[in-house]
C-alpha cells in the first residue's frame, strides 16, 4: 500500500518527515505509523566534521588512507571477509582499535613513516599484529 503526501498529512505524519515516506510500500497504515515513530533524522554535520571528512578522503598521509592503501587487515566479522568496508575501517581507527607505531591515531590524523608496528584490536584477547 502506497501513501500520497496528502494521505500522510491526514494520518498525522509531521510535515518535515513526509518526504521520507511518500510513495513507499507499506503493509498497512499501522506499519507506516510505526516506521514514522521509529524514524530518526540524521543531524547535519558540523563544520568540523565536514573538514575531517575532507581530510580522510584527500590526505594520503592520514591513518585511514595509509591503511586503505596497505590493504593489510585482519578478518572482519562484520564484513565476513579480510577486507573491511571503508566505514568499518574508519570506525576501527576512531574507536582506538588500531595501533600504529605505538600510537592510536584517529582516521584523520597523520601517520609517521616508516611503519614498524601495526596492531589491530590490541586490547582484545585475539589481537592481530602486522609489521
Amino acid at each position: 500500500m502506497k501513501f500520497s503526501g496528502r494521505q500522510l498529512k491526514d494520518l498525522g505524519v509531521p510535515q518535515d518527515r513526509i518526504k521520507y515516506f511518500v510513495d513507499k510500500e507499506y503493509d498497512s497504515p499501522e506499519v507506516l505509523l510505526r516506521a514514522v515513530a521509529e524514524f530518526r533524522v540524521t543531524p547535519a554535520k558540523s563544520d568540523e566534521e565536514k573538514v575531517i571528512d575532507r581530510i580522510v578522503r584527500e590526505d594520503m598521509d592520514c591513518a585511514f588512507q595509509v591503511l586503505w592503501e596497505l590493504q593489510v587487515f585482519p578478518w572482519s566479522p562484520q564484513s565476513n571477509s579480510t577486507t573491511p568496508s571503508k566505514r568499518e575501517l574508519r570506525q576501527w581507527l576512531d574507536d582506538g582499535a588500531v595501533r600504529i607505531n605505538g600510537k592510536f591515531p584517529r582516521a584523520h590524523e597523520s601517520v609517521e613513516f616508516p611503519i614498524t608496528d601495526l596492531v589491530y584490536f590490541s586490547g582484545a584477547a585475539r589481537q592481530t599484529t602486522s609489521v
